[in-house]
């Protein structure tokens, strides 16, 4: 199962079918020089993941374990402390984690790490993505729920969409991230497309103005080359001809790179700098030590209010 080769010859002899492995990139290969390789059957995740056979499902678990096991397990079996390199060379600044990226840790991995003090203390920014969304789009009923104390996003797009929660909070989360209908899809592990399409158009339906938001900046923003987030600090976007996906990942990102770009700004983490800080990761900040209270104005950074929880556990969760 770790080798691509023998995973697409035996889903292959199976009968299943799947596309050839990055065909559309060929033709960019071609365009810059390069030779394409013998085509391959593509054994990516994204494509696994819509297979029915049971060895696809299979071989995404092995592939899972295995990267845990290397990139986590192994490297730390016989170390009593682990280390991270914190950075911004991101597109939208938001911080970044390398030689053994701690933000991309799975929950189910991060009982591994105890804090020195007995006590982790995590402030969490409560929906933050979404927040923004509704913000820079000015969407009535989306800032209706987030204005409610007791109101809930999914629950409420779960009913006005007619649908579950799971996808409805899927969709939504999609939404965040460009919109499409591949995007959906994806999100909420959908194989037919026209579920997805379905599931886009009800969500537009229950947060119209969002909607619109999200045209625009994939229609015309992305066109300009740039976008910018809620500070007004501009983030360009990828030349189309260097994008893996094209001129629809550049789309995708003109949604995305304002909301994440403004997520990231209004992490408060300089009114932490006080407090024994040991992690970020996006929309959380871990503490080692009890923290009683949350440092002054850490809630009220952006021009929007932005509940923050808070959580004590004695190993990182």
């Amino acid at each position: 199962p770790g080798s691509p080769q023998q995973v697409a010859y035996v889903l292959a002899m199976r009968a299943e079918q799947f596309p050839d492995t990055h065909t559309h990139l060929n033709v960019k290969r071609a365009k810059y020089g390069i030779t394409p390789t013998k085509a391959t059957l593509d054994t990516g995740k994204e494509f696994l993941e819509k297979m029915s056979d049971p060895v696809a499902a299979l071989t995404l678990n092995y592939r899972g374990v295995s990267r845990l096991l290397s990139t986590y397990v192994r490297p730390l079996r016989d170390r009593e402390r682990a280390y991270t390199h914190f950075h911004l060379e991101t597109a939208t600044n938001r911080l970044g984690s390398r030689d053994l990226n701690m933000q991309n840790v799975p929950k189910p991995m991060r009982v591994m790490f105890i804090p020195d003090s007995g006590t982790f203390t995590s402030f969490d920014y409560s929906q933050q993505e979404l927040r923004v969304l509704a913000y820079v789009s000015g969407d009535r009923a989306m800032k209706a729920v987030f204005e409610d104390e007791h109101g809930d996003i999914h629950t409420n797009t779960a009913k006005y969409m007619g649908v579950p929660r799971d996808p409805a909070k899927n969709t939504t989360y999609a939404m965040v991230y460009g919109g499409s209908e591949e995007t959906i899809a994806d999100t909420a592990g959908i194989s037919d497309p026209r579920q997805a399409a379905e599931l886009r158009k009800l969500w537009g339906r229950t947060y119209p103005q969002a909607m619109d938001w999200i045209m625009y900046q994939s229609e015309v923003q992305a066109g300009k080359g740039w976008v910018e987030d809620i500070y007004g600090r501009r983030i360009y976007l990828p030349d189309p001809e260097f994008d893996l996906k094209g001129w629809p990942g550049v789309q995708r990102k003109a949604v995305n790179y304002p909301i994440q770009g403004s997520a990231a700004a209004m992490t408060a983490m300089i009114l932490c700098v006080a407090l024994d800080m040991r992690l970020q990761i996006h929309d959380e900040i871990v503490i080692d030590g009890y923290v009683e209270r949350l440092p002054s104005g850490i809630t009220s950074v952006a021009p929007f209010p932005t509940p923050v929880s808070v959580k004590y556990t004695n190993t990182w969760v």
